[in-house]
């Protein structure tokens, strides 16, 4: 393993030991998987042609390092080839991509057999079994009401009405509520305190307006000199 994780080729002697053990076991095996690779290089050969001779007619190896060359000798990127004694070297590319299909398929067969408990194969009509174990595990209402323990429990908990604590700044709290017209209540004088100087300004505007008469007046007597 090298230091990212992944595999790294080892030596000539741990290759042939690896391979004769290899041997032993393949040939009483009826499937084999193999998906080794190493980053850069070719995938390397684990499953010789003598050892996929061993196998039992009707046996399946699945190369999954296809790609990369493939670790079974004889595999084909691409196509399932049957070997002369009858095993079969599967070469399939990008099988990741195939196992969505396989998964949607699972999960339909699934759902079919959960759905299949809750019909009548008589009358072919839905008839629930409210005592199965599988509809109580999944029954979440039943009749307007919520019957699964789990989430029953949590519906009569959330129907409670909630406790009111003084203090809290909330809109179902009578002293919050009654604090409000208090704090606007103490504006008020805030606001008369405001018009006072509004009122003091206006003999100020009367003292300018005899300023400005003042000269005017001297002015007419000066014209009453020339006349």
């Amino acid at each position: 393993e090298t230091a990212g994780g992944y595999a790294k080729e080892m030596s000539k002697e741990y290759q042939a030991k690896q391979a004769a053990l290899t041997a032993e076991h393949i040939a009483k095996q009826d499937i084999v998987i193999t998906t080794a690779l190493i980053p850069g290089r070719p995938a390397p050969k684990l499953v010789s042609a003598a050892m996929v001779a061993s196998m039992k007619p009707g046996s399946v190896l699945v190369d999954l390092a296809v790609e990369r060359g493939g670790n079974v000798e004889g595999a084909v990127p691409g196509k399932v080839v049957t070997t002369a004694n009858g095993a079969k070297i599967v070469g399939h590319l990008n099988v990741p991509g195939r196992v969505a299909a396989s998964a949607s398929l699972l999960y339909a067969k699934n759902l079919f057999a959960f759905l299949e408990t809750m019909v009548d194969k008589t009358t072919k009509q839905i008839a629930i079994n409210r005592d199965d174990e599988l509809v109580k595990a999944t029954m979440l209402t039943d009749g307007g009401k919520v019957v699964h323990p789990n989430f029953a429990n949590a519906a009569a908990a959330a129907d409670k009405p909630k406790p009111i604590v003084a203090g809290q700044n909330r809109g179902d709290d009578p002293a919050s509520d009654s604090a409000a017209p208090a704090k606007a209540t103490a504006k008020k004088p805030a606001a008369a305190k405001a018009d006072k100087p509004a009122a003091a300004k206006k003999p100020a505007a009367q003292k300018a307006t005899a300023k400005k008469s003042a000269p005017s007046a001297g002015a007419k007597t000066s014209s009453e000199g020339d006349a």
